[in-house]
């Protein structure tokens, strides 16, 4: 099963986004909006994992509550990936409270390979950047200017972290909870 570890945002913020992003969601109809259930922030991307990896997985997680207690998470600007050429996705960055995000992501990479899993932390090299992902691009559809998606300001506490199975639908993914720590 395709698995991801993420913090996934409290129902009021994932409703507060959705809301703000109404009026670009009515102008730009060709971008692939991400449904509120499935807002969340991701930490790591794990791919395919059998029953041995999940479980190892749900340890990690179990162990990932001791990282850090809830924590205040602010977004307050907008972007895209990648930042040059044609964007790929459109994000929503998060500038509060990412120093507790990157603090349970190493402690998940550093664990991976303990668990089995080194494969999954060598598959993605690039420096870990908190951030909710709001649209992606689908090809030809005329692009939003960053600023046409206006300046959030999302206030939240983050309070959990969820060990997801990703299920591919023709609509698009489909996240179930596998596994969650609450935080202290």
């Amino acid at each position: 099963m395709r698995c991801f570890f993420a913090l996934p945002l409290p129902e009021e913020a994932r409703s507060e986004i959705i809301r703000d992003l109404a009026p670009a969601r009515g102008k730009f109809p060709g971008l692939r909006w991400i449904p509120e259930e499935s807002i969340h922030i991701t930490l790591i991307f794990l791919g395919d994992l059998n029953q041995q990896e999940v479980n190892g997985c749900i340890d990690m997680l179990k162990a990932a509550a001791e990282v850090t207690g809830a924590f205040p998470l602010a977004m307050d600007r907008i972007g895209c990936f990648p930042p040059r050429g044609r964007p790929r996705v459109y994000v929503a960055h998060v500038s509060r409270g990412a120093e507790p995000c990157i603090r349970i992501h190493d402690f998940l990479k550093e664990n991976l390979p303990a668990a089995g899993m080194a494969a999954a932390v060598s598959a993605d090299l690039r420096p870990y950047a908190p951030h909710c992902t709001i649209a992606r691009v689908r090809n030809d559809v005329a692009l939003p200017g960053l600023e046409e998606l206006g300046r959030p300001a999302w206030n939240t506490v983050i309070g959990r972290c969820v060990l997801y199975e990703s299920v591919l639908r023709p609509s698009g993914p489909e996240y179930r909870e596998i596994a969650e720590v609450r935080f202290r």
